[in-house]
């Protein structure tokens, strides 16, 4: 049956809102949809601003969005005036963005955010 995986000898449910394909025999084949992962057999949202694959089993797969970075297994915003790729993990990764001379540059160093525009 679709959603649901051999246990024991008996069909059990894959904890919502995990699917798994139809002759499943463990909970390991359930799936949890994007944007979460499986935590101690239940599926848990990713943090605010984060995606994450169809079948994440760890907080760590969850990716954070452009302009944020994971810390303490939340999503935080760069500071002002700073961007990051998807995925980013930390605060260095924020490159300032700066406007000198009409040409867009970026400082590696994300403390430094007090460059003018």
């Amino acid at each position: 049956k679709v959603d649901y995986y051999m246990n024991s000898e008996e069909c059990t449910k894959c904890p919502n809102p995990a699917t798994s394909d139809k002759g499943s025999t463990s909970l390991d084949q359930c799936k949890c949809p994007v944007k979460h992962y499986m935590n101690n057999g239940v599926c848990q949202e990713c943090p605010q601003n984060a995606n994450s694959e169809k079948g994440s089993t760890e907080v760590r797969q969850c990716e954070c969005i452009e302009n944020w970075y994971m810390k303490d297994n939340n999503c935080k915003q760069c500071p002002t005036k700073a961007i990051s790729s998807k995925g980013s993990t930390s605060l260095d990764q924020c490159k300032c963005r700066c406007k000198i001379t009409g040409m867009v540059r970026y400082a590696s160093n994300a403390h430094n955010r007090q460059l003018q525009t």
